[in-house]
């Protein structure tokens, strides 16, 4: 019998038939004085699919969520928003860590589950749609541990489910590769912005500073309250960009958040032009993308800001780099007060003061730019196209042909 025949004969089973939840403690009150590492939903990102910012904190300091033991691994699965897929698997420097409520932490029986294989299984079209058709709250949604452990996961033999796994690990590894590669980029981009204009919070070229409206610049927070709710989202409208929507610093719209021609027309003064600054209005402060020509016509989202300069005061490639830098960050995660969901007022972003170098400059610095886009882009077609290739060998693996 072939590969393929043993999977399409194997009926899935709930992954509570091979796999068991994690441990549960009370930090704060069984030791209180003592330190232990902390992951919670902002510790993974999202599109490596990787816990990058565990913390440590003091026993008596725990959040009331911070309650189960993790280990070597265990696979995560936020249960909060489940069309973002934030999941990850637990490596073993994070063996013994507290995971958040926010997590089903799935604990594969070794004799039945193989880690990777489960991994690999919960990153997939398949399981994400099933999640998000099963979620509930329209504002929040969210599912359960119940709900994932009952979700049916086709099971070959453990070997070949090993076989699955390092297929696609090796997959992957070529995909990380190439983002790791377009990230350097993005490092020299900074470097070259760094090198020509300094810090835009400390100015330490001693530019002239202004807040972004006394030199001009419009921005506007995006729609909320009685101007727009969920119930005013269509399909195959005009889009909504939220944070979400802001990837690697370009715009990626799946079409999931869009409203009706005529509503977009009572939200007109949301439109967004050809050159406009989106950036995060909560989540990930600094988060930044220029709106391209093709783009011109969709609306900022309620999560979002859109900022528009004057091209005599600065142009948008010096605006999205200097909004975006690393102590631009650390100073709007200040002025947000560092909340778990951090946040900033359109009052905040209006009264923002940055560097003000001469037009000239500026223009040079995107001359210099413009010689590094065309790797850039390069980069960017490979990894879409490796991209494309993993789609189809996940799905492959997952349906036994590989």
């Amino acid at each position: 019998m072939s590969v393929v025949d043993n999977l399409e004969r194997t009926l899935r089973v709930p992954i509570a038939k091979v796999a068991s939840k994690a441990a549960t403690w009370n930090p704060a009150r069984e030791r209180p004085s003592d330190y232990f590492t902390y992951v919670d939903l902002s510790s993974v990102d999202q599109s490596t699919k990787a816990i990058v910012e565990p913390r440590d904190i003091l026993g008596s300091e725990a959040p009331s969520r911070a309650r189960q033991i993790i280990e070597t691994g265990n696979v995560l699965v936020a249960t909060v928003r489940p069309n973002l897929n934030g999941v990850a698997r637990v490596t073993a420097d994070l063996d013994g860590a507290t995971a958040s409520t926010g997590f089903c932490v799935i604990k594969p029986n070794p004799n039945a589950l193989d880690s990777g294989y489960l991994f690999h299984w919960v990153k997939t079209p398949q399981f994400v749609a099933d999640m998000v058709r099963k979620s509930t709250g329209a504002n929040y949604p969210a599912v359960s541990d119940r709900i994932i452990f009952e979700s049916a996961i086709p099971l070959p033999p453990l070997f070949e489910q090993k076989r699955i796994a390092e297929i696609l690990d090796r997959a992957e590894a070529l995909r990380s590769g190439r983002r790791a590669a377009l990230a350097l980029l993005d490092e020299l981009t900074q470097s070259i912005f760094l090198d020509m204009f300094g810090d835009p919070v400390g100015n330490p070229k001693r530019w002239e500073m202004k807040s972004l409206q006394d030199a001009g610049v419009e921005t506007k927070t995006g729609p909320f309250g009685s101007l727009l709710h969920k119930s005013d989202y269509i399909t195959n409208g005009v889009p909504l960009i939220n944070p979400k929507h802001m990837v690697d610093g370009r715009v990626e719209h799946t079409g999931d958040e869009t409203v009706s021609e005529e509503k977009a027309r009572k939200l007109s003064a949301y439109r967004l032009k050809d050159g406009d600054i989106l950036m995060a209005r909560r989540g990930e402060m600094g988060r930044c993308v220029v709106v391209k020509s093709h783009q011109e016509g969709w609306l900022c989202g309620t999560g979002s800001f859109f900022i528009r300069a004057p091209e005599s005061v600065y142009l948008s490639e010096f605006l999205e780099l200097a909004l975006s830098s690393e102590p631009m960050r650390k100073h709007l995660e200040n002025l947000s007060g560092r909340a778990i969901m951090p946040s900033l007022s359109g009052n905040q972003i209006k009264s923002l003061r940055l560097p003000l170098p001469p037009i000239e400059i500026q223009h040079s610095f995107v001359a210099k730019l413009e010689k590094q886009k065309a790797i850039v882009d390069a980069q960017r077609r490979h990894l879409n196209t490796m991209d494309t290739f993993f789609a189809s060998l996940q799905q492959r693996a997952f349906r036994g042909e590989l």
